[in-house]
């Protein structure tokens, strides 16, 4: 057997992607065959649509304004206070996002959309009702907005590959989020908060 069982997790625009072998080889569904050289591996593979960075803001944005019936002001708690962006929402029309900067709000709100009040039908199950076999043992590599967020986070730099634990960087994000946008503000960093969470 191998000592190490390496898996990919792509966090892109508009979904979520994980791939990976599983310590115990077992895989239910969603199972791929992989060739590299001359070995193959099975490995799991499953891409969570509308849930990539910019689809979860977008639909994060719908589940604020369902909350705030016709107020134009949406509180985010996953933006810096200060922050303010407007946006049209779907089915909700023109709104304005004011960061009000609460990680622990915003982490809540997020795990909201990951939807595991699902029905799971064939167990275990991640998110939204999806089958996954456990990764246990698993070395992940993060790419897109993962890698984008921990590195404007200041968790790791350009070059860097190392391990990160997600209390790590939900530290981090907590420590971010709380931070007035005026000291924090660039194109990228409206993000960081959401996607640290």
């Amino acid at each position: 057997g191998k000592d190490v069982f390496l898996g990919c997790l792509d966090y892109g625009g508009a979904s979520f992607q994980v791939t990976f072998a599983p310590a115990s080889g077992v895989i239910q569904d969603f199972g791929y065959r992989l060739r590299v050289d001359s070995s193959q591996e099975r490995v799991y593979s499953y891409s969570y649509m509308r849930s990539g960075q910019d689809q979860a803001m977008l639909r994060y944005a719908k589940a604020l304004a369902s909350r705030s019936q016709e107020s134009p002001i949406l509180d985010s708690p996953c933006h810096n206070q200060g922050f303010n962006f407007s946006m049209n929402v779907a089915g909700a029309g023109e709104r304005t996002l004011r960061g009000t900067g609460d990680y622990s709000k915003c982490k809540e709100l997020t795990q909201a959309l990951l939807n595991q009040q699902n029905e799971c039908l064939l167990e275990p199950c991640a998110a939204q009702g999806v089958y996954q076999p456990p990764p246990t043992g698993v070395k992940f590599w993060a790419r897109g907005a993962l890698f984008f967020t921990a590195n404007g986070l200041g968790l790791v730099d350009w070059g860097d590959a190392k391990a990160l634990s997600t209390n790590q960087i939900s530290a981090k994000g907590a420590e971010f989020c709380a931070k007035p946008w005026a000291d924090v503000a660039s194109k990228y960093s409206q993000s960081f908060c959401f996607s640290s969470a």
